[in-house]
């Protein structure tokens, strides 16, 4: 399935006018070659914000365009702008008939269809309790494996290592350039965290029961909305032999108690490898408090099957519950393959 981005138009400032006193500026923008449709018409003079609002969906690229507005001859062109995937903001300066205005934009994934279609998909075809509590238990010698391995992988420094990563992807996908080596040496960094023992024996086992890729992620916000809660996360996900990862980013809706804590950390293991991570899965959460350890797992279903199949389990430290029991809908989607 084709991704679709959403890209805010968040404020337009004129810093000159093309003429003397006002312009009447009209800004104007086309999704994915479409026709030309219109953001904005207003007087403005140096100095004027407007604050636009504007959402945007497309999948290939917005185009801009930027005029004064001339009742009695040709509109004056100010400036033309595009904007792709490939960057999450930025700005755009027009410059045109020497007016100087400029337009502030951000992109983000634009997953609430994704995660709709996985709705209607779970509804008709629910997942049956006992079937999904019997999946579970099979892999409660590996869950106690995974739960002795947290406080060495959380102690050694992957979640700081995780984060400098993730940001200089960020930096990257808003087109700062010359950051490959520091990409490259973050990257080594954090495969350095999975080299440890007990991971890397835990990293075996998983391998052995099938499992393609190891997951390391974290929660970049939760907002709720009684009684769902909705969050977004990022992280990575890496081949089993540890030599190249993609990035993701994920956006879940869930119910029940304590459902996506923000400010956690996560790694965990899918059935699929890196190539093929990605898509709608229906997930449980349950809390843990274990030795003085607190957190939760989450149990992952793929939806395309029409039987119970666990396709991913993640541990993760996070502001909850022991007692949290939830269940909800994750849309995934990996980029771009790097090598570690």
């Amino acid at each position: 399935m084709e991704i679709r981005y959403a890209t805010y138009l968040t404020t337009l400032e004129c810093i000159e006018t093309e003429d003397i006193g006002y312009d009447n500026t009209i800004l104007d923008y086309k999704i994915d070659g479409g026709e030309w449709q219109n953001a904005l018409t207003s007087d403005m003079n140096n100095g004027f914000i407007k604050n636009l609002n504007k959402k945007l969906i497309f999948k290939h690229q917005i185009e801009l365009r930027l005029r004064d507005y001339d009742a009695i001859g040709y509109d004056d062109e100010l400036g033309t702008a595009v904007i792709d995937p490939d960057a999450f903001e930025g700005q755009v300066a027009f410059t045109g008939d020497g007016a100087h205005y400029t337009l502030d934009w951000s992109t983000e994934p634009y997953l609430i269809e994704e995660l709709e279609a996985g709705e209607d998909d779970f509804n008709r075809r629910p997942l049956e309790p006992d079937a999904m509590q019997t999946e579970i238990e099979t892999l409660t010698d590996l869950n106690t494996k995974a739960l002795n391995a947290l406080p060495s992988l959380f102690s050694n420094g992957f979640a700081p290592a995780l984060s400098r990563l993730s940001a200089t992807h960020a930096r990257m996908a808003a087109g700062e350039e010359g950051l490959e080596p520091s990409r490259l040496e973050q990257a080594r960094t954090l495969l350095s965290k999975l080299e440890i023992n007990p991971i890397r024996g835990l990293l075996k086992e998983f391998s052995n029961e099938q499992y393609g890729t190891i997951m390391l992620c974290g929660d970049i916000d939760t907002s709720t909305v009684f009684p769902a809660r909705m969050g977004m996360g990022y992280g990575i996900a890496i081949s089993m032999d540890l030599t190249w990862y993609r990035v993701f980013v994920d956006a879940g809706i869930g119910f029940g108690t304590n459902v996506g804590a923000s400010g956690s950390f996560w790694f965990g293991f899918n059935r699929n490898t890196p190539d093929n991570v990605g898509g709608a899965t229906f997930d449980v959460v349950r809390g843990f408090n274990w030795g003085g350890l607190n957190g939760s797992i989450a149990t992952s279903f793929d939806l395309a099957l029409s039987a119970p199949n666990i396709q991913e389990v993640c541990y993760g430290m996070q502001a909850g519950s022991p007692m949290e029991r939830s269940g909800g809908l994750t849309y995934c989607y990996v980029f771009t393959k790097y090598l570690m």
